[in-house]
């Protein structure tokens, strides 16, 4: 990887993002682009972690259906397996938490790694977007309401009974004791006054 980033200094190279906050470091290793690099990095928003070993980058064909069959084959296994142990250490404990702020521009930003609320925000409402840089879900365009898309999301996030913390500041320092004024729906009741566990999924 090292020796491949000092012979092409000045070549395009990207960062694939999956919606979990995985991602996949992509740059050629030819100048005619017939072969690439893919290499795992930190999950979205994990900026440093000493505690696991990554997994080796693996040298994948131009061939876009071949290379993917190869990185399935050759990288994700191990790179799950790495990012659970990264997971469990990191702020993706707090999987049941969801912070909303605002960036510096005021427009919102919410921190959150349960794929539950990803997928609701970024399938389901199409206006956010997830930051490869940040791991925060942010919006794809200015907004010019936001306080409105803030309510929006906390009413479509709290039927999956999350902890919904809003701040005015950055989500990514909740000050302690935060509590949330949206509290979780309460679950289902079933026949016998029992209630239904666990998170929606």
């Amino acid at each position: 990887m090292h020796r491949t980033l000092e012979s092409f200094p000045h070549v395009h190279r990207a960062v694939l993002t999956h919606p979990h906050g995985l991602q996949l470091y992509v740059l050629p290793r030819t100048p005619d682009l017939s072969s690439f690099i893919v290499s795992a990095v930190l999950p979205a928003g994990v900026f440093e972690h000493g505690g696991v070993q990554p997994p080796p980058a693996i040298g994948v064909t131009g061939d876009p259906v071949r290379a993917a069959a190869d990185v399935r084959r050759r990288l994700l296994r191990p790179y799950r397996t790495a990012a659970m142990v990264v997971a469990r250490t990191t702020r993706f404990r707090e999987h049941d938490k969801i912070v909303i702020g605002r960036g510096d521009d005021g427009q919102p930003l919410l921190n959150t790694v349960a794929p539950t609320a990803v997928r609701a925000l970024l399938h389901s409402d199409g206006r956010w977007v997830l930051d490869p840089a940040t791991g925060l879900c942010r919006l794809r365009y200015a907004e010019r309401h936001p306080e409105s898309v803030i309510e929006q999301a906390v009413l479509r996030l709290r039927v999956h009974r999350f902890d919904i913390v809003v701040l005015t500041g950055t989500p990514l320092n909740t000050p302690p004791g935060s509590r949330t004024p949206w509290p979780p729906v309460p679950p289902p009741r079933l026949r016998g006054g029992e209630t239904a566990g666990g998170p929606l999924l």
